[in-house]
């Protein structure tokens, strides 16, 4: 049986993200003996088969990237402060439970109001159970009214999703990761030539933008979630 629904696109912000909080904690009760097939987004230089940090940089220094080498060196960059980063979050112990890995608008289907499905789980990992708000939260950073729609996506995943207050303090971070582990998975697929520069180039500017916003509304979006939770444990109470 086909799932009933459409892309909800920028739409069902709030119910998007009740229903991937639901989806959350659901997660946290599954335990699997096998390893999952799709590393953490912690250990970058595995997002993609062909890859490895040498053969990355070898790669991204190309000519096939100059049509936009400024900002592929921005994003170069921020890699290597990446790098840096995800020591420092290892040394935080985050929680870690299995995630669906790939959770945006563009795997969701809503009907009649409502989300009707959450598709596509081939990339569930074992991660940093904080991911999963952050890979939900990625593809909003950069639109026209960014802030609004983070606001309403953490109210809605709030109501259900748990997270300890180090877990929220770090998810500006953990989006990060999941966006520059895009820029090293595409560069992935250009060594395997499943793909070419142009899947990275065209998207290069976009993963920049989104980048320098969150830079931008770091404290902001660490403040909603953290006064979300405060309030949904005081209506428990």
């Amino acid at each position: 049986h086909l799932i009933p629904g459409q892309l909800p696109k920028l739409a069902f912000v709030r119910e998007i993200g009740e229903a991937s909080g639901e989806l959350s904690r659901a997660l946290a009760k599954v335990f699997v003996d096998l390893e999952p097939p799709t590393p953490p987004y912690y250990d970058l230089y595995r997002v993609h088969h062909a890859i490895t940090r040498e053969r990355f940089f070898e790669e991204i220094q190309t000519a096939a990237y100059d049509v936009c080498r400024d900002t592929i060196q921005s994003l170069v960059e921020e890699v290597v402060k990446v790098e840096q980063l995800i020591e420092q979050l290892h040394g935080l112990r985050l929680p870690k439970q299995l995630i669906h890995g790939d959770l945006h608008y563009d795997n969701v289907l809503v009907h009649e109001d409502a989300v009707s499905g959450l598709l596509d789980f081939e990339f569930c990992a074992l991660d940093w159970r904080g991911m999963e708000l952050a890979i939900c939260l990625s593809k909003y950073a950069g639109e026209s009214n960014a802030l609004q729609l983070f606001n309403d996506f953490i109210e809605g995943f709030m109501k259900c999703g748990e997270l300890n207050s180090l877990e929220m303090s770090v998810i500006p971070d953990l989006i990060k990761l999941r966006i520059l582990s895009n820029v090293v998975y595409f560069v992935g697929r250009a060594i395997a030539r499943e793909d070419d520069a142009t899947q990275l180039t065209s998207r290069a500017q976009t993963y920049l933008n989104r980048i320098r916003w969150l830079q931008e509304n770091r404290e902001a979006i660490v403040d909603k979630i953290s006064a979300c939770a405060a309030a949904n444990k005081s209506n428990d109470n």
